[in-house]
């Protein structure tokens, strides 16, 4: 058995051998051995058209070429072509394909051929899911198996066309923090290590409102409520003003513009007040706080009682939350007033008017706002001084008749004749008669008002003597004596 080259021609001729003389050779024959297996066969997919471009070198012997293209099920091509150069269309996605090539001629196949084995581009991701996470401002995206994919990118595309992505081998991943208040447009891309145009369809999702920016309030101490306005936030559909207190009780306000009022504060608490944006899926983050004080609360348990000596009135009550001073007010009936300030929760009402009702009112005080006044308590001035004090003698009857002007805010009078004794009377009116004074004495007499409380001072005094008793035939008589009247 001769060893012949593949895809040569032979010529074949058979000599005789003998030992005596030259071998005698037969008439030849030509013979074509069968072509050789081809070399360097190649494969190139194009990712963008889908399709497998391959060649091979040219062999010796070959007339035709015999391809054959079959995937993981079947055989999909079979054609013969005389060129070294071939391409494959309509691929299936995400297949494994494996492309032999044979030479023939007229004679002879070779059984074997030369093969390579290509990957068609991964199939598109499928059935693409994005679940949003509001408070991170993040998207799980999440997507069925592609054929032939090793690993997959997840593009979140802004509409101002900035991406953010993740990638993985696996069918969910979470993109990192996107922008608030924006429209994305998320996609899947599969890749395998050749190829990476296998695109998803899009899926748009709305990030979280951003939180609102610049939040201010301002306080109406007579209604008690507070308004409260902000820059608009991207994203947001509406918002939600809240005030929170100390211990945790909230107030709230809602409207689709970029301010609203929260109303029903309580007085003397501290609240911080933050706004929510909203959109129909997500809330923002709060905003910064901002810090109020409502009105301070009006003050409770006023007592007020007048000081007799020096006709002030000393007022009372307990603290109230929120102040930061107190004003307190007596308003008197005759339309004159008189105040007094302090931080504490006492204070001394002086320059009040005698005889008069004055009504005594506590306000709490707090920079910006003041409380309601608290209710008013009636307290009632001392007496006024007597005035106009006159003193008649009568000599016959030997008491002293004391008269005066009415005195404001008096329900009753004491007049007082002083000397080497002390006598008095009082009365209702404006006169009464002070009896049993010594004979030949001076006498000093004074008038006090008086009312269920208070005596006023004494009037300014006058001097008045008495008669000496000189008795003659049982009569008294008049002797050195000033009698009648006496006044200043």
């Amino acid at each position: 058995m001769l060893d012949l080259h593949c895809g040569q021609s032979y010529n074949i001729t058979v000599t005789t051998v003998s030992y005596s003389r030259h071998g005698i050779s037969s008439t030849s024959v030509q013979i074509q051995t069968a072509p050789c297996i081809p070399e360097n066969l190649t494969a190139e997919l194009n990712c963008d058209l889908n399709t497998i471009s391959f060649w091979w070198d040219e062999t010796a012997g070959a007339k035709l070429y015999t391809v054959t293209v079959r995937d993981s099920q079947r055989v999909t091509a079979l054609f013969n072509t005389s060129d070294t150069r071939a391409q494959i269309r309509d691929l299936q996605c995400g297949e494994y394909y494996t492309i032999s090539v044979l030479a023939t001629d007229d004679i002879c196949r070779r059984p074997q051929g030369a093969v390579v084995n290509v990957h068609s581009v991964p199939c598109d991701p499928q059935n693409v899911e994005v679940q949003l996470d509001c408070n991170l401002n993040t998207a799980l995206v999440l997507w069925d198996h592609s054929e032939g994919a090793l690993c997959y990118t997840a593009f979140a595309e802004g509409t101002d066309g900035a991406n953010i992505s993740c990638s993985t081998s696996e069918t969910s991943c979470r993109t990192p923090m996107l922008l608030c208040g924006q429209l994305y447009s998320i996609y899947v891309v599969a890749s395998d290590s050749t190829c990476n145009h296998s695109v998803s369809s899009a899926t748009e999702i709305q990030t979280a409102p951003c939180s609102p920016q610049n939040v201010s309030a301002h306080l109406d101490c007579t209604t008690h409520a507070a308004s409260v306005w902000w820059e608009e936030s991207e994203g947001a559909v509406y918002y939600a003003a809240m005030a929170e207190g100390m211990e945790g009780d909230k107030y709230a306000c809602n409207t689709t513009e970029a301010n609203c009022e929260i109303a029903g504060l309580p007085c003397g608490q501290t609240y911080n007040i933050t706004v929510l944006a909203m959109d129909r899926s997500c809330t923002s983050l709060p905003s910064l706080a901002f810090e109020i004080q409502t009105v301070p609360c009006i003050p409770q348990n006023v007592v007020a009682h007048i000081n007799c000596k020096n006709n002030t009135v000393s007022v009372f009550w307990d603290p109230s939350n929120g102040s930061e001073s107190y004003h307190v007010t007596a308003q008197g009936t005759n339309g004159h007033w008189a105040s007094c300030n302090t931080t504490g929760t006492e204070c001394e009402v002086s320059d009040v008017y005698c005889g008069l009702y004055y009504y005594i009112t506590v306000q709490a005080v707090r920079m910006g706002c003041n409380s309601s006044q608290s209710s008013a308590l009636a307290v009632k001035a001392v007496p006024c001084v007597p005035q106009n004090v006159n003193a008649y003698m009568d000599c016959d009857s030997g008491f002293l008749s004391v008269s005066w002007e009415f005195s404001e805010g008096a329900s009753s009078y004491i007049a007082t004749a002083e000397g080497g004794d002390v006598q008095r009377c009082s009365a209702n009116d404006t006169l009464c008669d002070i009896t049993d004074l010594s004979c030949g004495e001076t006498y000093t007499v004074t008038v006090l008002a008086h009312d269920d409380t208070c005596d006023s001072a004494e009037s300014p005094s006058i001097t008045v003597r008495t008669v000496s008793d000189i008795f003659t035939l049982g009569k008294r008589l008049c002797n050195d004596t000033i009698c009648g009247s006496h006044s200043v």
